[in-house]
């Protein structure tokens, strides 16, 4: 609980400039994103397991650690302004389509090699 008696949850829900300035809760998985490698349980958002089993347990946890929480929060929206701008994710999908092109490239050079057809 916070000092004006809200839950933590409650309080946190207002938005900021560069990202939510909310609690992520992510569930793990083997989905990935681009930028799923840079970020890390805990201190980024708070991992739960795939069926959500643990989810009322970490819940309760996090009502008695609101310093540790709000540093979640801080780093996540950080992590947001200095990796998912426009011109970052711009850059990506144009690094992404590059790479698709090349594969796709090597695909259609290896069919001509046995023959294949288009």
């Amino acid at each position: 609980m916070g000092t004006d008696r809200k839950p933590l949850f409650q309080k946190v829900k207002r938005a900021s400039r560069s990202g939510t300035n909310s609690l992520v809760i992510k569930q793990r998985s083997d989905n990935i994103q681009w930028f799923y490698r840079a970020l890390q349980p805990g201190v980024h958002y708070v991992e739960v397991d795939r069926r959500f089993q643990d989810l009322p347990q970490v819940l309760d946890e996090l009502q008695s650690q609101e310093t540790a929480v709000r540093q979640i929060i801080d780093n996540a929206n950080k992590f947001v302004e200095t990796n998912m701008q426009m011109s970052d994710l711009c850059a990506q999908m144009y690094w992404i389509i590059r790479r698709y092109a090349r594969e796709i490239q090597q695909l259609e050079c290896s069919d001509d090699r046995r023959g294949g057809h288009r």
